[in-house]
């Protein structure tokens, strides 16, 4: 059986959002900047670009806000050799407001 086929009877919310269901991991997203300054674009960008130095993405989707500065990605790789070498890596990313980090 297939990832894909193990996940069809699971909620609409999760079959709409995802493709493979293999290749995918949880990120979250900490603002550590002023508040009034975090935009959910820059963090979902700066996301998906640290997403991509891993392989080719083939989705990223926000998860769910937990608060005003924080956020969970899910992202999918085309090949699960990426999600390798992002869990061989740190699987942390910074800025000077926002940490992403692998869990």
């Amino acid at each position: 059986m297939t990832a894909k086929e193990f996940f069809a009877g699971s909620s609409k919310e999760v079959s709409n959002f995802v493709t493979q269901y293999s290749g995918q991991v949880q990120v979250t997203a900490c603002y550590t900047g002023d508040v009034m300054d975090a935009k959910l674009d820059e963090v979902y960008d700066f996301c998906h670009d640290l997403a991509k130095s891993f392989g080719s993405v083939r989705c990223l989707t926000v998860d769910k806000i937990i608060s005003s500065t924080k956020a969970t990605f899910r992202v999918e790789y085309d090949k699960l050799s990426s999600v390798d070498e992002l869990t061989k890596s740190t699987g942390v990313g910074f800025t000077q407001d926002l940490k992403v980090c692998l869990h």
